[in-house]
């Protein structure tokens, strides 16, 4: 018996052109209808998961890759990184070259000092040089970079952060290290009385393995990456085609 969905949202849940099909809410509305729990997990912010949240608000929503997680406008669950990191992370990256972008992601917004972002997106972003920053709980630094040995060679002086991958990416997260999806998906779960064995995982990427490996449904898109199919119990068609809406509808409602 399937209590819980948690998907993911970027090259899952969302279409390429980055919207929620109505079809899907329709889905999702079901489900909540039939007293079946939901919860986006994402690696995007509060305030780029916005959107989607007005469209769809899931009982539980994971975001920062893990590191934040709100039920009911409450939040219950953060792993903030510790402001000294934060500092010396900045100042880590500031010495390459090959780090051209830096975003620091507080609840309220992401600070970046890629001045053309924060002119085109105000709303989620925010220009600083990062001389000064401010004493707010930081969810994660994420950084675009040339060369991934370069990111290599930063992340082994931070034994504090996890560092997340992205597929095709020149663009890497650093977090704390208990902040993942899997972790706050089993917080979440827990309070809710949902057994792993219930839970059914929607993913397409790497910060999606662990939940994928550990939930009873383990359903991979079509679009996934290879590891994330190999891992999977489950498969569903690609976010092009509102697989997990499809795969929902199929497996709980037998269409």
């Amino acid at each position: 018996m399937i209590r819980l969905l948690v998907t993911d949202l970027d090259g899952t849940l969302l279409r390429p052109d980055k919207t929620i099909s109505d079809y899907t809410v329709s889905v999702l509305q079901r489900c909540r209808n039939a007293g079946i729990l939901t919860a986006f997990a994402t690696a995007r912010s509060l305030p780029s998961a916005a959107p989607y949240l007005s469209r769809f608000l899931p009982d539980v929503f994971i975001g920062y890759g893990g590191a934040f997680t709100m039920e009911k406008g409450s939040i219950t669950g953060q792993f903030a990184l510790p402001l000294q990191t934060v500092e010396r992370l900045l100042r880590c990256c500031a010495i390459y070259p090959q780090v051209a972008v830096i975003h620091a992601n507080r609840q309220d917004i992401t600070l970046t000092n890629w001045k053309a972002e924060a002119d085109k997106d105000p709303a989620h972003y925010r220009y600083t040089d990062f001389s000064v920053l401010s004493p707010d709980a930081y969810f994660k630094i994420s950084v675009r970079c040339s060369d991934p040995d370069v990111v290599t060679r930063i992340a082994g002086q931070f034994p504090e952060c996890r560092l997340q991958l992205y597929s095709g990416e020149n663009f890497y997260t650093f977090c704390h290290a208990g902040a993942t999806k899997w972790n706050a998906l089993k917080r979440a779960a827990a309070s809710h009385g949902v057994c792993f064995s219930e839970i059914a995982a929607f993913g397409d990427d790497q910060n999606d393995l662990e939940v994928i490996q550990n939930c009873g449904y383990g359903v991979a898109m079509e679009n996934a990456i290879p590891e994330v199919k190999h891992a999977a119990r489950f498969s569903c068609p690609s976010n092009a085609h509102d697989g997990v809406a499809r795969w929902i509808e199929n497996v709980l409602f037998k269409k």
